[in-house]
């Protein structure tokens, strides 16, 4: 029989009364390295639980192929939890919104479902479901708290109150969840409104709510709802995330700690989100659509009380000494800070044409009809889509139609024009004299929305291609998945097409009015994959400094580090140590505007005594 129960509005741990103190850390945001040294904060603090999601379309990337190892080995998370005496709130989605790509599900479900059978009853999507569940559900059970783990509740999907109502969905989660062995507190989160309550959750679950601020009425509204409920925020947001173009978003420290403090008096039971703040490494950040599309930034800083290089804020700060004052028991030690460090400085010495290192990034091109990404097997990262055509001289119009997120359109390897999703999908352009030509459609995918109506969201041409009004018919299509990218892979056409260095003044195209459509400036720009070394006599953190920038990828010894943009809160990024290592370290950085008289600068990187506090480091 579970431990944790419920009733008249009061949870009890093992017939005692108990008030969860809980914080969200996500283990595929942090480094496995790093997830020990978030968990001791957490336990520092004096709180008693800590609250993760479960990423599906990281632990099941392609149909069938499961993966739960290194970074993603999630049994040593929870293991870690239980030897830090940690209770788990544990929430497996399959939808987990969070920011997060496509909102945590894989992205090859939208290549085999039409939009309104996602998280919905449909049989396809509740099949895929089940053969998720079936893998992951067996490896949690050993930690269950029924069966002496830390797993103390179990959510069921997430936050479907502000996406649709089906209860027939809900209930066949709950039974799937119950049918594979969960026999502990099974709960729902939901905004605070009556109609996000009533949509998302079901008579005989838990429901809980979520909310930054007003602690009050979103209590009332869940106990009108569910008179038996406990109190119980489930993720009270203590920061909030940033999209391209905008400032990092902060929260006044004294004010966050005083909501926190006063919902701890009142005896209710609470979730931080996030507790740790963390990063979207890689291509894995989501985005929001509401009248724009609005993709979120590579970090997940979040202003939590832990930033997301590991240094407390001074929220943490502030909560430990009240917790301190008013724990029963001595609070356990601070654990130390991470290390910085400032690294030898990297000059970008070398630059390879992306057009030559083209057949080698995507040797197997595909002959066939456009498609979107998803439909060729591609879930993140670029794809390119190449026609050979014979054009008289004239006046002609590309049209795209519908497509997602960013095309970059070259005639002959020469940049004519850039559109974003949100603004025009038409571009008009002359021919002063006929011949053949390649018509070259580079489309970035920016993230899959993560949040809201507009889910269904496949990437890269979703329409075709019309050229005066005549579709296209057949394309060379070359898959630019770059998950992992390092020099050795390069080596021939860095070799081929190593520019010299020169210097550059920070030169911008800003993602989100390029994204809505502004017009680029017409230059001769061309997407490079720049590389460089830096070397260390010994390891620690750092942030790369990338202002001179202006829409990149960038690669720390294969690892894909992110994306960075030239808007406000994107132009840095977060290097853990976990990803560097003594003696030499390579940096590749793969722009999308590269200009010919500034192809290759230098990296600089923010020494341990120059930064103040994230929020300055990301504003």
């Amino acid at each position: 029989m579970a431990a944790l129960t419920y009733r008249e509005r009061k949870f009890y741990w093992h017939g005692e009364p108990h008030q969860i103190l809980s914080g969200a850390i996500h283990y595929f945001r942090i480094p496995r390295r790093d997830w020990r040294h978030r968990l001791e904060c957490l336990k520092a603090l004096g709180f008693n639980c800590v609250e993760t999601y479960v990423p599906w379309n990281l632990h099941e990337r392609e149909r069938g192929l499961f993966d739960f190892s290194g970074e993603l080995d999630l049994c040593h998370f929870l293991a870690l939890a239980a030897e830090l005496d940690l209770h788990v709130i544990f929430r497996p989605g399959p939808y987990i919104c969070a920011e997060w790509d496509f909102g945590g599900l894989p992205a090859y479900l939208l290549a085999e479902l039409e939009a309104e059978e996602l998280r919905h009853a449909s049989p396809r999507f509740l099949a895929a479901v089940e053969v998720y569940f079936s893998e992951l559900i067996p490896r949690i059970r050993p930690y269950l708290e029924t069966a002496g783990g830390p797993i103390i509740a179990v959510q069921v999907e997430n936050e479907y109150g502000s996406f649709s109502e089906d209860p027939a969905y809900l209930s066949a989660l709950r039974d799937l969840l119950i049918r594979l062995g969960i026999d502990v507190l099974l709960f729902t989160s939901d905004g605070g409104t009556e109609t996000m309550l009533r949509q998302g959750t079901l008579p005989d679950v838990l429901a809980t709510v979520n909310f930054g601020s007003d602690p009050d009425s979103n209590f009332a509204a869940l106990a009108a709802h569910q008179p038996e409920a406990p109190p119980m925020v489930m993720e009270f947001w203590c920061g909030w995330f940033d999209h391209y173009g905008e400032r990092h978003h902060v929260r006044d420290p004294q004010e966050t700690v005083e909501t926190v403090i006063s919902m701890i008096e009142s005896g209710a039971s609470l979730n931080l989100y996030m507790f740790a703040g963390a990063s979207n490494f890689g291509f894995h950040n989501g985005a929001n659509h509401a009248d724009v599309y609005q993709p979120t930034i590579t970090s997940y800083d979040y202003d939590a009380f832990i930033h997301e290089d590991g240094r407390f804020s001074e929220k943490y700060l502030r909560l430990r000494d009240y917790m301190s004052k008013h724990s029963p028991d001595p609070l356990p030690e601070l654990p130390r800070e991470p290390r910085f460090i400032a690294p030898a400085p990297c000059r970008l010495a070398e630059s390879a044409d992306f057009w030559q290192a083209l057949d080698t990034l995507a040797p197997e091109p595909i002959d066939a009809k456009p498609k979107t990404m998803e439909a060729y097997g591609q879930s993140q990262g670029l794809i390119l889509y190449r026609f050979e055509l014979e054009l008289a001289a004239g006046s002609y119009c590309i049209d795209l139609g519908d497509f997602a997120d960013l095309a970059m359109i070259y005639l002959d390897h020469k940049l004519l024009a850039s559109l974003g999703r949100n603004g025009a999908s038409q571009f008009e352009f002359e021919r002063h004299e006929g011949g053949s030509l390649t018509l070259d459609i580079l489309i970035e995918n920016f993230g899959h929305i993560n949040y809201g109506a507009k889910l269904y969201d496949p990437k890269g041409l979703r329409a075709g291609l019309r050229l005066d009004g005549q579709g296209l018919e057949t394309a060379l299509v070359y898959l630019l998945p770059l998950e992992q990218l390092r020099g050795a892979d390069l080596a021939e056409v860095f070799h081929l097409s190593s520019a010299p260095v020169h210097d550059a003044q920070p030169h911008f195209v800003d993602v989100l009015p390029v994204l809505q459509g502004a017009d680029l400036p017409q230059t001769q720009r061309q997407p490079r994959i720049h590389r460089g070394y830096f070397s260390l006599e010994s390891t620690g953190s750092t942030y790369l400094d990338l202002s001179s920038y202006e829409i990149a990828q960038v690669y720390v010894n294969g690892f894909n580090l992110g994306r960075l943009a030239s808007s406000s809160a994107a132009r840095r990024l977060y290097l853990p140590e976990a990803y560097l290592k003594t003696g030499d370290n390579e940096v590749l950085v793969f722009e999308r505007y590269a200009r010919p008289e500034a192809e290759v600068i230098a990296v600089n990187f923010y020494l341990e005594q120059a930064y103040i506090c994230a929020d300055e480091l990301l504003q």
